[in-house]
């Protein structure tokens, strides 16, 4: 599986950016979401808890007010 976290900007049909967040690896993910890893296989929105989280660990920052977020899981 990978896991990426796609950006849209508020009221936007496309996404604006996709970043691979791999590395976090399935467990972590799918125990933020609070899924069983063996049923962690959609597309999850990212709340403020979500996002605070994966930007402990990545060092990277959620617009939260301007854009919505949401984790992809595609299977390989």
């Amino acid at each position: 599986m990978s896991y990426c976290i796609s950006t849209y900007r508020k009221e936007a049909d496309f996404p604006e950016s996709s970043l691979d967040v791999s590395e976090l690896g399935g467990a972590f993910l799918s125990d933020l979401f609070g899924i069983p890893l063996r049923e962690f296989v959609n597309v999850y929105p990212l709340d403020e808890q979500h996002a605070e989280a994966i930007s402990g660990r990545l060092e990277i920052t959620f617009d939260l007010a301007s854009c919505d977020y949401f984790l992809e899981v595609v299977a390989d």
